[in-house]
């Protein structure tokens, strides 16, 4: 079978040779005689026909051989072209076939329109929603024919025309949609604008997700926060969130007013150093970062300062909170004014009750030298006729001298005076009498400056402060409550740096533990016998630290974790309020911003430590840990 143009041609020629040479051999023989001249004009056309042959084959045939060739690879391109044309085809059907499975599988509702918002097409979950039989059945639609609400659709078409109009996407539309069964969801619709190759706007691609659920719980949420900061703007706590420098990030009206401002706003993204107090200041910041360290702080006290400089005590308990922005401080602030003017009250009420529990023995530790001293006042009365009759006679003797008369007889009567005053014992005895009042007034003396010591009313503030001399101050004043059970000693660190402290509240927090351990020891040795109290001072750092020990009978173990509850005594009524060793926790730990703590073995008696900064830094409160068996350690 011949395929090519080439071959076709070379059989062509073939063939009008044959022709030719059967015309020049054949027909001489097959035309009858007379002919001839037929012959002879065939045969010069046969020659005349092989000598142009090769012309025509140059000017004709080979040009058509190049056209063919030419035909043929332009018939193969072209049925390459047809094949990829219906393979792409065939993989454009399945395309839209797995596209269209895609649309109907997917939860979303997708749909597109064109630029008069007539519908082109639309998933099978659009569909059910618009309440169609198959997704065809959208096509040429609008709004309006579907069972929207009119208001509804007049807003749908609003946003089909903006995203045409601007050719830019619209994202996060969340509208309100009925269904066919008239009930009712919340969607949440993005739209994007089509566009064909030139970049012109030909329709709009929707697609929406059901997100009731979702509007339901925010909702919910805002109706929870609208209630959450009405409840706070009515409480009369303060709050604020805080971050880690201190910067204010949301607070209620309490707080705003606690600060000294009128409106929340006033104080959003200011520092709360801002209204600190300047001696809290550093502590505050301070506690700032403990805060973020430990996860919260507990009953803080800082002073706070309004624009007016009025100085308001605020109780501050706070937890950090973890959010996706980092970590922030919730804090609660409550106005304490009135509970530390309560407080300041039944302190001065405890010191009282102190000072008159002690008005007994304070007035026979002032009766002792206030006795001898009047023992000795009247010896010195009685004594005096006599000395003072000598010294007349003495003054008589020396008149009398210059003249030499009567000599004799003021002589006999000094002589008669000295043996009558006995004179020997009035003049050792005058001396001493003289020393025992000045000790004794010294000591009256002591007594009282003591006193006046010890009732220091910490009007001004902390103050640099002597602990070893307040100390004294107070054994001096208990005096009366060990000297008959203990003998106390003292071994004091001598180069103690002065501690700010409130003076008068650390004497009663002293006393309040001399007093115990005096009671601890009677109790444990009896009438007749005696204990002993030691009281030491030393340096731990950054602290000056109290040790006062007793050799009592120690405290039992079931009742160690409530020394320090407000009202807890184990002393019979009339001897003991409960109100001692919670107020040395409230003094020492919440006031000074120390550690107080205790070491008891039953049967050898008790150790109390008290730990004060020497310098204005706050320091940690300090936690217990537990000992053996026998021995424990609790702090606070």
């Amino acid at each position: 079978m011949i395929r090519t143009p080439s071959g076709f041609l070379l059989v062509l020629v073939a063939i009008v040779f044959v022709s030719e040479t059967a015309v020049m051999f054949v027909l001489p023989v097959l035309l009858p005689k007379g002919a001839s001249e037929t012959v002879d004009a065939l045969s010069d056309a046969f020659f005349l026909t092989i000598l142009v042959s090769p012309a025509v084959w140059l000017l004709l045939i080979r040009p058509l051989r190049s056209s063919a060739r030419l035909l043929s690879v332009l018939n193969h391109q072209l049925r390459q072209e047809i094949a990829e044309r219906n393979r792409a085809e065939e993989a454009l059907g399945r395309n839209s076939t797995v596209l269209a499975e895609i649309l109907d599988s997917v939860p979303q509702s997708v749909f597109w329109k064109d630029r008069e918002s007539r519908y082109l097409g639309c998933n099978a979950v659009f569909a059910r929603a618009a309440g169609l039989d198959s997704p065809e059945a959208i096509v040429g639609k609008t709004d309006f024919d579907l069972p929207w609400p009119r208001t509804n659709t007049e807003a749908y078409r609003a946003d089909d025309a903006e995203v045409m109009r601007h050719n830019r996407p619209k994202h996060h539309i969340v509208e309100p949609l009925q269904l066919a069964d008239g009930s009712c969801l919340w969607i949440e619709t993005t739209k994007v604008p089509l566009t064909d190759r030139r970049g012109d706007v030909y329709g709009v691609l929707g697609i929406f997700d059901d997100v009731t659920e979702r509007r339901r719980a925010e909702l919910a949420l805002q109706e929870s926060e609208a209630q959450y900061r009405a409840l706070l703007d009515a409480t009369d706590t303060g709050y604020a969130i805080v971050d880690r420098e201190g910067k204010v990030l949301d607070a209620n009206a309490e707080y705003a007013r606690l600060t000294g401002h009128q409106t929340p706003h006033q104080i959003i993204g200011k520092q709360v150093t801002e209204w600190t107090a300047e001696h809290d200041r550093t502590r505050n910041a301070e506690e700032i970062r403990k805060c973020m360290d430990h996860g919260g702080v507990r009953n803080l006290q800082i002073d706070y300062v309004d624009q007016q400089g009025r100085v308001t005590p605020i109780e501050i308990n706070a937890a950090v909170l973890q959010t996706a922005a980092g970590s922030r401080i919730v804090k609660l602030c409550r106005d304490i004014s009135e509970r530390v003017r309560l407080e300041t009250q039944l302190r001065q009420a405890h010191k009282l009750e102190a000072i008159g529990q002690l008005a007994a023995g304070i007035a026979h530790e002032i009766n002792t030298p206030t006795q001898y001293v009047n023992d000795n006042v009247t010896f010195l009365k009685e004594s005096w006729p006599g000395v003072s009759q000598l010294l007349g006679l003495a003054r008589a003797l020396h008149e009398e001298s210059s003249t030499g008369r009567g000599l004799e007889e003021i002589i006999a009567r000094v002589s008669q005076g000295v043996q009558g005053a006995d004179l020997d014992f009035t003049l050792q005895e005058i001396p001493r009498a003289i020393d025992q009042s000045l000790l004794g007034l010294q000591r009256v003396s002591d007594i009282v400056r003591c006193m006046k010591e010890f009732s220091h009313p910490d009007i001004s503030g902390k103050e640099a402060v002597d602990i070893n001399r307040a100390i004294e101050t107070t054994i001096t004043v208990a005096r009366h409550e060990w000297k008959y059970v203990a003998e106390v000693v003292t071994e004091f660190e001598p180069t103690l740096p002065p501690v700010p402290c409130f003076v008068g509240e650390f004497n009663q927090v002293i006393l309040n533990l001399i007093v115990n351990a005096a009671q601890a020891i009677q109790e444990a040795v009896g009438e007749g016998n005696k204990g002993k109290i030691m009281i030491t001072t030393c340096l731990k750092g950054d602290f000056v630290e109290i040790r006062v020990r007793d050799t009592g009978a120690g405290i039992p173990e079931e009742i160690r974790a409530r020394i320090f509850e407000p009202f807890f005594t184990t002393k019979e009524v009339g001897k003991g309020s409960g109100q001692g060793l919670a107020l040395a926790r409230a003094v020492i730990v919440m006031k000074h911003g120390g550690k107080v703590w205790f070491e008891s073995e039953v049967g050898k008696g008790t150790t109390f430590f008290i730990q004060i900064p020497w310098a204005e830094a706050p320091a940690e409160q300090a936690s217990g840990s537990g000992g053996g068996n026998l021995r424990r350690q609790a702090s606070v």
